[in-house]
């Protein structure tokens, strides 16, 4: 699963972090996909 969604709308970019079971915490594998 992705801990990070990318999405373009609009010409508008919207990151979504998604690890709800740390409660979106900045966690070594989320940074890297950051």
């Amino acid at each position: 699963m992705k801990k990070v969604l990318l999405e373009k709308k609009d010409g508008i970019g919207i990151i979504t972090l998604n690890e709800p079971e740390k409660m979106n915490g900045l966690s070594e594998e989320l940074v890297g996909e950051l």
